[in-house]
Parts: structure tokens; C-alpha cells; sequence
């Protein structure tokens, strides 16, 4: 009986005096932690490019399509408008912000949290401000293209001449 008292302390000995990790230990795991975020941060700077860029193409997407289903709705002309400038903009002219009734709809992506460059703006003619009509029958007066880009993301938003579909290019 006093065999197996004599191994239990020792065994509570050994798991005592072990509790620490020693310097190899502890240096190792973080060479792999700063290996692991040498790669990965990268990547995530890049991933949030491509999110910032797809959500601006996306937003505009579908304010291209309000405006022309606005058209369609009410009967009547709409006129989506690009202004360039110090802080690019465009705005559904005679509509109502759907946030703040009363304010125009006037949409400014670099203060949405979108910092995406409008690389080029295409509404028919080369007229500042861009603007594209949707009719009562939501058929644009041209077709249109707009460029975005945030660092080495691109998407291209493309309004289609004779239906006024709009698509986002992958």
C-alpha cells in the first residue's frame, strides 16, 4: 500500500512542476501566429476592397432600378442625374429620400462608408452633369455604363438600351 501512495505523490509532483511552457514553447507559437498574419492580412485588406466595391455597384444597381420602376409606377419621366465633383453624387431627381421624406434623393457613396472612385460615368452624351431619362414605359433614353473601383476591384454597372435592365458585372 505504501507503493502506490509513494507513485500517486510523485505523479502530482511531476504534474505540479510542469505547469509553465518553456521559452522554445512559447517562441514557437509565435513565429506560426506572425507567419499566419503575415498571410493573412493581405487578404483581408483585399477582401474588404472587393465588399466596399460590390456594395457601392450594388447600391447604384438598384437606385438605377427604383428610378426606372418610379417611371413605370407614376407614368411618368425619371431622371437619375451624376454629378461629379469634390464628393461624387447622384440623385433620382423628384423623388423623396425614402429615410427623410421631404429631402431629395440625393445619394453621396463616399459618406455611406463606400470609399469607391467612379472610374467613368457613360449616359449617352458626354453632358456634366450624366444624366439617363427612364419613360412611362421604363425604357432609358440611352443605354448607360458606370465604372467603380476601389483599389484593385472593378465592377461595372450597365444599363441596358432598349429594356433599361440594369445588371452589375462580376
Amino acid at each position: 500500500m505504501t507503493i502506490g501512495v509513494s507513485r500517486s505523490r510523485v505523479s502530482r509532483r511531476r504534474a505540479l512542476g510542469r505547469r509553465a511552457f518553456t521559452l522554445i514553447e512559447v517562441l514557437l507559437v509565435v513565429g506560426i501566429l506572425g507567419i499566419t498574419a503575415a498571410i493573412a492580412i493581405p487578404r483581408v485588406g483585399g477582401s474588404l476592397e472587393y465588399q466596399r466595391v460590390d456594395g457601392a455597384a450594388r447600391m447604384l444597381a438598384a437606385d438605377l432600378e427604383l428610378a426606372r420602376r418610379n417611371a413605370m409606377t407614376t407614368s411618368t419621366t425619371q431622371r437619375f442625374t451624376y454629378r461629379a465633383g469634390a464628393v461624387p453624387e447622384y440623385e433620382i431627381e423628384g423623388m423623396d429620400n425614402p429615410s427623410r421624406p421631404g429631402e431629395a434623393y440625393i445619394v453621396r457613396p463616399s459618406r455611406q462608408g463606400f470609399n469607391v472612385e467612379f472610374v467613368s460615368v457613360a449616359f449617352g452624351s458626354d453632358a456634366e452633369p450624366a444624366t439617363i431619362e427612364f419613360d412611362m414605359y421604363g425604357a432609358p433614353d440611352s443605354a448607360g455604363t458606370v465604372t467603380l473601383r476601389a483599389g484593385a476591384h472593378t465592377r461595372v454597372i450597365t444599363v441596358g438600351a432598349i429594356s433599361g435592365s440594369v445588371e452589375v458585372s462580376r
